[in-house]
């Protein structure tokens, strides 16, 4: 947690852990001296002087990975789960994961299995990632798409991020659609923006994904997720715009009078993004869509639509 890795940074054991890490980080050739110590340091009585031990060994492991481990192994091993959820433990499994999982995966097992929700939530989000590397942890992976909230938040996470990654893309098409309509709202939040990091035409490699998002329960709450990264990209989705406004203007006809609700907010961005799907095509068809959407749009009254017309126009 938070507040532990700032208490032991405030000690005098913490931050003298916090210093070995930094004079081993690019300096192997310090590894022989700084050894014994460190040997001595993973069994230090306190958890908190124990979160900064991992950064110690996070270092320690650029120039000796199986040593690290083994040190590692040793420093985790302490009756209090809450030492698994902190920032330096948790970039220890994000690296050491890929190349040493099957040591680990005692620890992660630990993780899934602790009563302290933050820990089971780093835990899946460890096992997901490892499968990447690691075809083996495909029965712990199955373990938390489908566990408690906890587990669920977790490989969400790893879902969203990674959208975009060819390597992982078996997982995030399988998942997310999934998580789109979790009945628990934080993990659907979640799980919404993984368009946000679309970059040019990234967003052609998710045609699907954006049609399961908009007939999902994420939807309504999280379009701005959407809206943004198809303002400004690139890609060839022209079917996927046009139904994303058409899935925009619906939901603002449920609505009814409530032009405080963040849908209204996009109303402009559609009425940009409905002409530029306009001007760039000449099927006679998906003309028509558009000139719908924009009856609908003055229907509704939205601010801006007219003067997206006298541009238009013009």
């Amino acid at each position: 947690r938070h507040d532990m890795l700032t208490t032991a940074i405030n000690s005098v054991r913490g931050a003298a852990a916090e210093m070995v890490g930094a004079l081993l980080f690019d300096k192997a050739d310090r590894v022989p001296f700084f050894m014994p110590y460190l040997e001595k340091m993973i069994h230090d009585p306190s958890v908190i002087v124990r979160t900064t031990v991992a950064h110690s060994l996070l270092c320690l492991y650029r120039h000796n990975e199986a040593r690290a481990v083994d040190l590692f192994l040793v420093l985790v091993d302490k009756d209090n789960d809450h030492l698994l959820a902190t920032h330096y433990v948790d970039r220890f499994l994000h690296y050491a994961n890929v190349r040493h999982f099957q040591r680990l995966r005692l620890v992660l097992r630990r993780m899934l299995d602790s009563p302290v929700s933050a820990v089971r939530e780093t835990g899946a989000r460890h096992v997901c990632l490892a499968q990447f590397s690691n075809p083996e942890a495909a029965d712990m992976v199955a373990e938390c798409v489908t566990g408690d909230e906890a587990l669920r938040k977790g490989a969400a996470k790893v879902a969203e991020a990674n959208l975009f990654n060819p390597v992982c893309a078996a997982f995030t098409h399988e998942k997310l659609p999934s998580f789109f309509n979790d009945p628990d709202r934080e993990i659907r939040n979640a799980a919404a923006r993984c368009f946000r990091k679309a970059k040019g035409r990234d967003l052609e490699k998710a045609k699907p994904i954006i049609r399961s998002f908009l007939e999902s329960d994420a939807f309504r709450d999280n379009v701005d997720d959407l809206m943004w990264p198809l303002e400004y990209s690139t890609a060839d989705i022209a079917e996927e715009v046009l139904l994303t406004c058409e899935a925009v203007i619906a939901n603002m006809e449920s609505l009814g009078d409530d032009p405080a609700h963040r849908l209204y907010g996009h109303a402009n961005s559609v009425a940009e993004l409905v002409m530029r799907a306009y001007r760039q095509t000449n099927d006679a068809a998906a003309r028509t869509r558009c000139l719908d959407i924009v009856d609908r749009l003055l229907a509704q009254e939205v601010y801006g639509i007219s003067k997206e017309l006298e541009e238009f126009e013009r």
